[in-house]
């Protein structure tokens, strides 16, 4: 059973799969699943990717490498990555790796 739902949603005018994660701590485990999904997705010809961070309470460094993978992963398919519903807890933790400058908040 995933630990995820993957959803079509719009953002600003753009089609988007949506990773709606289902835990309040993200790490490896977890994320590793989504990435192989985004990569099937890619594969599939869609490769504007937002994760739905509402449900997540904190995220740790193994979190935030596979969701810098996934990043690159979106990228290099020359599509578009989002993080999308964060919290304040989250967006810090964010601000303080300096990956705020990385990815694109809505």
């Amino acid at each position: 059973m995933s630990n995820f739902e993957i959803v079509d949603i719009e953002i600003d005018s753009g089609s988007y799969k949506s990773f709606l994660l289902k835990e309040e701590t993200v790490g490896l485990t977890n994320l590793n699943e989504v990435k192989l999904h985004i990569q099937n997705l890619i594969t599939g010809g869609s490769n504007n990717i937002a994760i739905d961070l509402g449900e997540v309470n904190s995220i740790n460094s193994s979190g935030l490498g596979i969701l810098i993978s996934c990043y690159k992963l979106v990228k290099n398919a020359g599509g578009d990555f989002k993080l999308i519903n964060a919290n304040d807890k989250l967006l810090n933790i964010f601000k303080i790796t300096k990956l705020d400058r990385v990815f694109d908040f809505s």
